[in-house]
């Protein structure tokens, strides 16, 4: 699930969803597009790996690694990073939000993120970005926000946001965070 396309050489890095003995598992796989010649670069057993995505060189592939949906509330998840051919791995933020769902900006020196907190903290909700050069973070929305994704011009963002009915709603906004639309009703 989740696929994400390589823009340089159309590699898929996908979400494998495994389920031994009733513990889903989740991890990240590249895979050409027709299938073939899959690996399995990042599994652990301790939290689920999802929404890959690449970096524009398609040098990293970015994702949240821990608990999501349902099990948000209950336990962390953090933004974490696999080289492309699955040599190095490393955490790139973690804290005391549920943070997951990376996309690269165009030029590869931010990622965009969700963050999901307390219902009743608007500190704890929204989209983010990170700096990956000093690792500073900076808040573009407050609302209950997630999947954000880069047009491929870099300059607007696309995410959903659950609306006061629980229903979620397409929306963009300008990466700095302003001139916020919606899109869909």
């Amino acid at each position: 699930v989740f696929p994400a396309q390589c823009p340089r050489n159309g590699r898929l890095a996908i979400t494998d969803l495994d389920f031994p003995f009733g513990n889903p598992t989740a991890s990240v796989s590249v895979l050409n597009p027709d299938g073939t010649e899959r690996r399995r670069l990042f599994q652990r057993q301790d939290g689920a790996a999802l929404v890959p995505t690449w970096s524009p060189d398609c040098e990293w592939i970015a994702f949240g690694f821990g608990t999501f949906f349902g099990g948000r509330g209950f336990g962390p998840a953090r933004l974490h990073m696999v080289n492309a051919d699955g040599t190095q791995d490393r955490p790139v933020l973690a804290g005391k939000f549920n943070v997951g769902f990376p996309t690269w900006s165009p030029d590869g020196k931010v990622l965009v993120y969700r963050t999901w907190g307390d219902e009743t903290d608007r500190e704890a909700r929204g989209l983010r970005e990170i700096n990956l050069a000093d690792q500073s973070v900076r808040v573009l929305t407050r609302e209950w926000d997630n999947f954000p994704f880069y047009s491929p011009s870099g300059d607007r963002i696309v995410f959903t946001r659950r609306m006061p009915d629980a229903d979620f709603e397409v929306f963009t906004m300008k990466p700095d965070g302003s001139d916020v639309k919606r899109l869909t009703a």
